[in-house]
C-alpha cells in the first residue's frame, strides 16, 4: 500500500492507496495536536497506524507546508488568527 500524509494546521490525513491499481482503500483523519512537538508526532504515527490496519505500508508521502532549511529541519509558519 501506498500511503499519503497531508499535514495541516487543523488535520492530518492520512490516505492508502492500493500499490497497483491506485484505488484508495482507507482514509483516516486526526486533529493536528499543537500543544507540543511530542503530541504533534502522536498524531501523526496514529494516522499511520490507523492507515496500517488495511494493508502492509511500502511507502509513506508526506505533504506539508513550510521550507526545510539549511540545518535539514522543516520550518513552519503558522497563523492563528
Amino acid at each position: 500500500m501506498i500511503v499519503g500524509l497531508d499535514i495541516g494546521g487543523t488535520k492530518i490525513e492520512g490516505v492508502g492507496l492500493d500499490a497497483n491499481s491506485y484505488e484508495t482503500l482507507v482514509v483516516h483523519r486526526e486533529p493536528t495536536a499543537k500543544n507540543s512537538y511530542s503530541e504533534f508526532l502522536t498524531a501523526v504515527m496514529s494516522v499511520i497506524d490507523a492507515v496500517s490496519q488495511h494493508g502492509d505500508i511500502d511507502s509513506i508521502g508526506i505533504g506539508c507546508c513550510g521550507s526545510v532549511g539549511n540545518d535539514g529541519l522543516m520550518q513552519v509558519q503558522t497563523c492563528l488568527c
